[in-house]
């Protein structure tokens, strides 16, 4: 029985080129339409649909037929051909990569270049656009403002991978399977697939059917990569690096590796680490806590059982839980790492002109004092650290108000950004960069970058009733002022042992006049804790009686000075009564319950301190009070964690002894102590 029509061009039901590929297959290229369509309908090849749906196809009878024409050593001469078997698969169950791996050997072997092109025109003139189709949600395939062509779109690939949406416009499916069998054989053809296409207004049809193969198979996305299309090797590099976790995947140096194979152009190469850059920094941002989240909750439900979900009674259980993913978020922790500074190496080995590249990779950096710092110390030849790390200290720059300073009291601070991270990073550079100029000292180049806006922000601050009368601009100011505080201290205390005496005399001279204006107006207690934190630092490399003074001036905040009395065992041993009171003042200054876990913070780091102190000076005969300023932490009802670690465990680590060590090492709280630095 044969089918009512007899032109596959005039029959809606029966798509461009199957009558092409029909014969082609069974051999009867000179039948008629009629015949073929008869012979197509007996062997089983084709079959109408029922109550005259959409025609089918019988795809293992499709697949047994290209065997016998690919053995019969019959070439390719149409391009209709590859359309119609294209069209015939979206209409079967075939075995889709055995039809397109022949079909590609076949392609390849046609006897001239000629011929090959002649038939690709033929497939994409024989493609066509419908009237009326549905308009595609995903902005892949809106080619009205998409040039598939721009490296910069890339971000787009990505997205459609995470979230692949259906194609929305088709001209069949004929084209689309032409772009697959060249993605698998020859996929530098697609560059010109893809302009035809365009031309034709079928392009969202070849960007869906790459999409979709690189979507379900990693060899397709591998292949995408030598396409020279930025967009398709886009396709395939967000497939190649999601391994459907953090830190699985392939690296930034492996899908590098493949493009440089490729010969993909250096444009291409640096967009694309860039991406892979901003990739593991986000990846890097989801993990690198956890490990630490984990211990924190263990150790409050070991302390507090009752803060169980569920009830005290589940505790036992949760704790279990926690226990059995700690190697787990240890192991996705050390991946992520490893990711992060591959792609940070592979990245800077494609910034060969940071001044002008700067721009490509700083958004991937994500806004990250830690990372921006890291990407330029990646870059390997010195002049191009040197330039890296000048444009890494742009963003300190532009935030304190180093290039106009006569105005920056007048605009917004970003206190968010302004961190203890923002300033130790941005020192770190400061240092690095002053190493990378022969002769040059890291505190002269410091004081030369912060000194003129230092004073300007000190002028402001201390004019007669700034506070009142400039408000806004005057905690904006005193922010500022913090983080140069901070910058230049830490400089200055780049090492220890050797510190830079004459930035480190400044920065105390500024300091000494910050603190008693922040301590008493600041919004925001971060920006004197710091400042004074890095002031106890900077007086313990001094000599007793500069450390006297700045106890006895009680201008200054009561934390600064309960740090520098604990953490001076000579004064501490002939003033026991004054330190107490101190350690009072510290634990009853604050009275919300947000303030009261800041206190057991700073009662901690007094502990913390004075204990170093004492080992270093071998002053064991004081070790009994560091009871007095960890009673007062473990005294804080909304800091389990200060009761995480008794004073004789602690006086035990410091002692040697390897289980008292092995306890503070994996504590939450004093892991990252000086006691464990120490010990």
């Amino acid at each position: 029985m044969a089918f009512p029509v007899t032109d596959d061009r005039v029959d809606p039901k029966l798509e461009p080129g199957v009558l092409a590929a029909a014969a082609w297959l069974m051999g009867r290229e000179n039948e008629c339409d009629a015949t073929l369509l008869r012979r197509a309908h007996v062997i089983g090849l084709l079959r109408k649909g029922r109550a005259g749906g959409l025609w089918k196809c019988d795809g293992p009878l499709l697949a047994r037929l290209l065997r016998q024409r690919a053995r019969s050593g019959k070439s390719l001469k149409d391009g209709a051909i590859l359309i119609g078997i294209g069209e015939m698969i979206a209409r079967a169950h075939a075995p889709e990569d055995e039809i397109e791996g022949i079909l590609g050997r076949l392609f390849r072997h046609t006897s001239s270049e000629t011929i090959r092109l002649r038939m690709l025109r033929q497939a994409v003139d024989l493609a066509r656009p419908k009237k009326t189709a549905p308009r595609s949600l995903s902005p892949v395939y809106e080619t009205e403002i998409l040039s598939i062509m721009d490296w910069t779109q890339i971000t787009l690939a990505d997205r459609w991978i995470r979230h692949p949406r259906p194609l929305g416009t088709s001209p069949g499916y004929g084209i689309g399977f032409v772009a697959r069998v060249l993605l698998r054989n020859d996929p530098r053809r697609l560059r010109w697939l893809a302009k035809e296409a365009d031309k034709r207004r079928i392009l969202p049809a070849i960007i869906g059917s790459v999409a979709e193969a690189c979507f379900w198979s990693d060899r397709a996305a591998q292949q995408a990569l030598r396409s020279g299309v930025p967009l398709f090797a886009g396709f395939g590099v967000a497939k190649l690096r999601d391994g459907g976790e953090d830190g699985k995947g392939w690296k930034a140096s492996a899908i590098d590796a493949a493009l440089v194979a490729s010969g993909t152009p250096i444009e291409g190469r640096i967009h694309l680490s860039a991406f892979m850059l901003k990739e593991a920094v986000h990846a890097w941002h989801r993990q690198k806590d956890r490990p630490a989240e984990n211990r924190r909750k263990r150790a409050i439900l070991e302390i507090h059982p009752q803060q169980a979900m569920g009830g005290e009674h589940n505790a036992v259980h949760q704790i279990a839980r926690l226990v059995e993913d700690a190697p787990e978020l240890e192991r996705l922790r050390a991946a992520v790492i490893l990711a992060r500074d591959d792609a940070l190496q592979t990245a800077a080995r494609q910034d060969i002109d940071p001044k002008t590249l700067w721009t490509v990779f700083e958004p991937s950096l994500v806004d990250t004092p830690e990372i921006r710092h890291r990407f330029a110390m990646a870059h390997t030849e010195v002049p191009l650290r040197q330039a890296a790390l000048e444009e890494a200290l742009t963003t300190f720059d532009r935030l304190v108000g180093v290039r106009h300073p006569e105005r920056i009291c007048n605009e917004n601070f970003d206190a968010v950004r302004a961190e203890r991270e923002f300033a130790f990073w941005a020192a770190n550079s400061q240092v690095e960069l002053s190493k990378l100029k022969k002769q040059r000292d890291a505190g002269h180049d410091a004081a030369r970058r912060i000194g003129s806006v230092e004073a300007a922000l000190r002028d402001f601050v201390l004019q007669p009733f700034a506070a009142a009368r400039f408000h806004e601009r005057f905690q904006n100011s005193i922010g500022r002022w913090s983080v140069v505080l901070q910058f230049a201290l830490l400089v200055a205390l780049c090492d220890r042992k050797a510190p830079l005496i004459r930035l480190r005399d400044e920065a105390l001279k500024s300091a000494s006049a910050f603190l008693p204006v922040a301590e008493r107006f600041a919004y925001n207690p971060k920006w004197v804790e710091a400042v004074a934190g890095l002031v106890a630092d900077a007086l313990s490399t001094m000599e007793g009686t500069v450390v006297r003074g700045w106890i006895d001036d009680e201008r200054q905040p009561v934390l600064l000075r309960t740090q520098l009395v604990w953490a001076c065992p000579a004064i501490l041993s002939n003033n026991l009564e004054f330190a107490t009171s101190l350690i009072d003042e510290v634990a009853t200054r604050k009275t919300t319950r947000a303030a009261a876990g800041r206190n057991a913070s700073h009662l901690l780091d007094i502990v913390d301190r004075a204990a170093v102190a004492m080992k270093r000076e071998d002053r064991p005969d004081l070790y009994s009070h560091l009871a007095i300023p960890h009673a007062k932490a473990s005294a804080q009802t909304d800091a389990p964690l200060a009761r995480s670690v008794s004073t004789e465990t602690l006086l035990a680590a410091l002692n040697a002894d390897p289980n008292a060590r092995m306890i503070v090492l994996e504590d939450p709280v004093w892991g990252r102590s000086r006691i464990s630095e120490m010990v």
